[in-house]
């Protein structure tokens, strides 16, 4: 038996705490590290060979009314709010249009799919692994809960406590897939847009000494935004981008700089105090470019700090970029990067 159709098989057995501890068994690493242990899980019908501490936690989860069905943690449970149940169709809706739209997503950054030719999703799944786009895990996984979410749209009601572990496994996967996404994205910008092409020649051709160092530390400050701020993407997919133009005969363009940690936040610093600016001067129309900083030299390129949206963007973008350097600053405090 196929392990996608055991979940299956558990759903139409068992009521719904049994569902939610399975799919937490499933997806153990996504949710916590106090399942790392668990090797034998028994339900009604079905015997799933997992570890010892599964005994302690049927034991200390047994429902008095019901004593084969396995409910969530007391400590876990009772800190959520009290609300009155979802229906299965809401429940389908939220957590199945945050996976596929991901999916979707990340399809269109992969093969340039347009929207009708991504509709079966399990086909874009099937294609995503074939092309090593993503895992066979994570292919799996996504499968996986899509069919436990097809079962769930036939009842009327689910209640919340399900509706947490469901939606949060969703948003796992999804994030999954948005990591992805924007990789790749970031990679075909890298081999598409001049902004990230350095070439030693511009200096000869405009007598100016530009920084090839500065240069990327510019493109960075105006393109975090399109990463979604994260180090761990650029440093990802320049790496990838550096290594396929290693392997070419003709090499027309410097490296992408990489920069430390450090060199990271500052420059989310310097991007930080260019959007204040903005802000500041928002009602005096005064110059919406960047002010590059003197030590950065010469930079061969400008553009509008903010490309749409006006003050409100600004705004949220000032708030995006003072979270990514309170995060690195700290992950570079604790010496995790």
């Amino acid at each position: 038996m196929e392990w996608t159709k055991i979940i299956i098989d558990l759903i139409k057995a068992v009521a719904w705490p049994s569902t939610v501890v399975f799919l937490a068994i499933l997806f153990r690493r996504e949710i916590s590290s106090s399942f790392d242990k668990i090797k034998t899980a028994k339900f009604p019908g079905v015997e799933l060979e997992m570890g010892r501490e599964i005994e302690e936690l049927a034991r200390n989860s047994i429902d008095p009314k019901n004593k084969s069905i396995l409910t969530l943690s007391a400590d876990f449970t009772d800190k959520l709010p009290s609300t009155q149940p979802m229906s299965g169709a809401t429940l389908v809706y939220a957590a199945r249009r945050k996976l596929e739209e991901q999916m979707v997503k990340l399809a269109q950054a992969s093969f340039s799919y347009q929207y009708e030719s991504a509709k079966n999703i399990p086909e874009v799944l099937k294609k995503l692994e074939s092309e090593k786009v993503i895992t066979k895990s994570l292919n799996q996984k996504a499968m996986a809960l899509l069919k436990v979410l097809d079962e769930l749209s036939d009842q009327e009601q689910i209640p919340e406590k399900v509706i947490v572990e469901i939606n949060g496994i969703a948003s796992h996967l999804a994030a999954q897939m948005h990591y992805i996404t924007i990789s790749r994205r970031l990679r075909h910008d890298f081999e598409s847009s001049l902004l990230w092409h350095f070439s030693p020649k511009m200096n000869e051709l405009n007598k100016r000494d530009y920084n090839e160092k500065f240069h990327f530390w510019s493109a960075i400050a105006a393109s975090a935004p399109d990463f979604d701020y994260s180090y761990e993407v650029f440093v990802e997919a320049a790496q990838i981008i550096n290594e396929q133009n290693t392997k070419r005969e003709s090499k027309k363009y410097s490296n992408i700089y990489i920069p430390t940690v450090a060199e990271y936040i500052s420059i989310l610093q310097f991007r930080l105090s260019e959007l204040q600016r903005y802000m500041d001067e928002y009602n005096q129309q005064k110059s919406e470019k960047w002010i590059w900083p003197k030590e950065w030299g010469d930079i061969s390129w400008n553009g509008p700090i903010v490309r749409f949206g006006g003050y409100n963007q600004a705004m949220f973008e000032h708030h995006r970029t003072t979270t990514a350097i309170d995060y690195y600053s700290k992950l570079k405090d604790n010496s995790a990067l």
